[in-house]
């Protein structure tokens, strides 16, 4: 796509969304000199938590006048957006946190009486105090840096090579960008293999959308039943995950003949089609396949078995089958033949039949190299802690929504050597791959990198300022005294939405001590953690804040700090036009506005269709944020409040701090031993992994890390 960059904003936003950089067409002249002018966006930028990097700098004070203001006209909304200081962030109590310290009791009951008698039409109108600035040396300024075209192209190249799912907000993108592509520069972008078959699904429908006449070039990424599931699903714009139903649409003649000539000319499709019977059911409804049953008989025999039930013997039931025998010499001859299959199964068979430990570890030997990378590296991690027992497991369902579930019941420890044969078998064929990539030289890796998960399940993730993979953990800066957590949100047009903000207090032991909410604004054990007033309704945009003064927590033995958002009013977070949370780190909590966009640490948008969100939990005696961006949807027997799933949320927070997942310091190590020399300073580095935005690769390139080191 040829596009200015000053006619097109959306380029840049991008860019500046995606890697904080801008394209600049136009030349600078050394003739021109608007430092002055360009100071002064500079401070309007940094107030945002922002800054031009010296180079950019340099480049834009040589830009003509009208460019530069056409430039922080385009750039400023993007900036403001990503921090939430887009919008007027109004809470109940206009002077929080003082007024949380001067009125009594007794005000605060009667003030939230009358603002629910009201329906939220009231609220107190106390006298504006006066504010010092901002007092705060802690936040990290984001530097902005010039970008090009092939930065911009770069970040969908690398979601078509990405081998991990994407988000709904990437997908989105990736559907506008093959969208708005020129079709011959589209195909030649195209790499020889889309590993995601969720992304594969998602390409093919945009083009057969968009650029149907080039379709044919990319039908030969088609191989089985189930890509052709998940093209019908995406063109019927459902999950493409395939873990819930999907209304699919009607299909034109053309449409029907296409897709019943593609699954024709698949291998092995009764078995496949068995894997998802009653879809397939509902698509040959759409299909029609009877009307093709001479130009495509292996569809239409397909469809007649799977609608009249006439089942067909599959991979799977035929391991079943020999299960059920403990016949474990047959399972692994027929799972050798499938090393993914046996890949997934390794844990499970390594527990049925622990005296076969040895040949079940054998057979796995002998297909690894058949077995996807994503799939090594987790199977690595996960045998890494087999040896040990845990007292929670968890699992994440496939799907769109960020739902957990946790099991209360521990499984027994494999034997030592085995787990450490499995990972050695893991890592040495790792290793092996990531060899045959280009030399990186000396490299240094950040030991904090330990700490931060590999981002390979993104699907249901939301949009944040700065994205991290589930149960990822971080440091909170040891001079923070005080974290704001805040919501946003704004009323479903013509429905009063509430939306609430709420804090769990817990102990070393992760027993209940206290919470915040709207039906406990003020602490009564704590000094310097409040609730800026509970808002019940927001016609024109409504604010929420929690202050937590970590001195006094920690000083009271609180450990751990679970915030909680709940829509009360019952709609899900996918319905409310704008709803998103964040939070500040504060040395002074006293000093600045109520909100100063510079001392944001994140902010996500909440978007997933639930009614309840963890998005972190914090580890006050280590000074750690876990992120969490967990979604449930309330149980019917329960209120929707933090009081009501005190121990739903437990669970799953504790689930999350003993998560074990790959961990981006072990997958770049493992391409430090295979591509260079591993050194321990930055200073000796050629390539460094760090957790810095300035470090070559940082957790925020989650479609480089997903392209190029998996």
């Amino acid at each position: 796509m040829s596009i200015n960059n000053y006619k097109n904003l959306e380029i840049n936003k991008i860019l500046l969304e995606r890697k904080n950089k801008i394209i600049i067409n136009d030349k600078s002249s050394t003739d021109i000199d608007n430092t002055q002018i360009l100071l002064t966006i500079s401070k309007n930028i940094e107030d945002l938590g922002f800054l031009f990097t010296k180079e950019l700098f340099n480049t834009l004070c040589h830009q003509k006048k009208k460019n530069l203001e056409i430039l922080y006209a385009q750039m400023v909304p993007v900036l403001k957006k990503m921090v939430g200081a887009h919008v007027a962030h109004k809470p109940f109590y206009k002077n929080f946190p003082q007024e949380m310290i001067s009125l009594s009791d007794l005000d605060i009951y009667l003030n939230a009486i009358i603002h629910y008698w009201t329906n939220g039409r009231w609220a107190p109108e106390y006298a504006p105090q006066l504010r010092f600035p901002l007092e705060n040396n802690l936040y990290l300024i984001k530097q902005i840096n010039i970008g090009s075209f092939s930065d911009f192209h770069q970040i969908f190249i690398e979601m078509l090579k990405s081998k991990g799912s994407l988000s709904s907000s990437d997908q989105a993108l990736l559907g506008w960008y093959i969208e708005k592509s020129n079709p011959s520069d589209l195909i030649e972008q195209l790499p020889e293999s889309i590993p995601s078959k969720e992304t594969l699904s998602l390409v093919l429908s945009k083009i057969w959308e968009f650029h149907p006449q080039v379709y044919v070039l990319v039908s030969k990424f088609i191989k089985t039943a189930t890509d052709i599931l998940r093209l019908v699903t995406s063109l019927s714009e459902g999950d493409i995950s395939l873990a819930s139903n999907t209304v699919f649409r009607n299909f034109s003649r053309l449409e029907r003949r296409s897709i019943l000539s593609l699954l024709n000319e698949c291998k092995n499709i009764e078995e496949d089609m068995w894997r998802y019977p009653g879809k397939w059911i509902r698509i040959g409804e759409k299909l029609h396949p009877g009307d093709y049953s001479e130009k495509f008989p292996i569809a239409f025999q397909a469809f007649q078995k799977i609608r009249n039930g006439i089942k067909v013997s599959t991979f799977n039931s035929r391991i079943e089958n020999r299960l059920k025998d403990k016949d474990i010499i047959n399972v692994l001859i027929l799972l050798e033949k499938r090393p993914g299959e046996l890949a997934r199964r390794l844990d499970h068979l390594l527990r049925l039949f622990p005296d076969s430990s040895d040949e079940i570890v054998h057979s796995f030997s002998l297909g690894v190299s058949q077995i996807s990378s994503p799939v090594l590296l987790q199977l690595s991690a996960h045998f890494l802690h087999r040896d040990r027992e845990k007292s929670t497991r968890s699992f994440f369902p496939k799907g769109n929504i960020a739902k957990i579930q946790v099991v209360e019941k521990a499984i027994l420890p494999l034997s030592k050597k085995i787990c450490q044969d499995v990972v050695s078998i893991c890592d040495n064929e790792l290793i092996r791959r990531f060899h045959e990539k280009p030399d990186l030289g000396r490299v240094y890796i950040a030991p904090e990198l330990k700490e931060i998960i590999v981002p390979l399940a993104q699907r249901s993730s939301s949009q944040s300022l700065k994205t991290y993979a589930r149960g990822s953990q971080f440091t909170v800066d040891g001079k923070t005294n005080t974290i704001r957590a805040f919501i946003h949100w704004k009323n479903i047009l013509g429905t009063s939405t509430d939306v609430d903000l709420s804090l769990g207090l817990y102990n070393p032991d992760w027993d209940f001590v206290e919470h915040i909410s709207y039906t406990n604004i003020r602490s009564e054990k704590f000094e310097g953690v409040y609730h800026s007033g509970d808002i019940v309704t927001a016609p024109d945009g409504a604010s929420e804040f929690i202050d937590m003064n970590l001195i006094v927590l920690r000083e009271k033995n609180i450990r751990y700090a679970v915030f909680n958002i709940y829509v009360y009013s019952g709609q899900g977070f996918n319905e409310i036009p704008e709803c998103f949370f964040g939070w500040m780190e504060r040395e002074k909590p006293e000093s600045g506005e109520i909100f100063e966009p510079k001392a944001v640490a994140n902010k996500i948008d909440l978007a997933s269709p639930t009614t309840i969100c963890l998005p972190v939990l914090i580890d006050l005696f280590k000074m750690k944020v876990y992120w969490l961006d967990i979604s449930l949807k309330s149980n019917p027997n329960w209120v929707n409040n933090i009081e009501a799933n005190r121990n739903n949320v437990v669970l799953i927070s504790k689930a999350m701090i003993e998560l074990v997942k790959p961990n981006l310091f072990d997958l770049f190590s493992l391409h430090g031993k295979a591509r260079g020399t591993l050194v321990d300073s930055p200073e000796e580095a050629q390539v460094r992994f760090g957790i810095n935005e300035s470090d070559d690769v940082n957790p925020f390139q989650v479609e480089t890390i997903l392209s190029e080191y998996l």
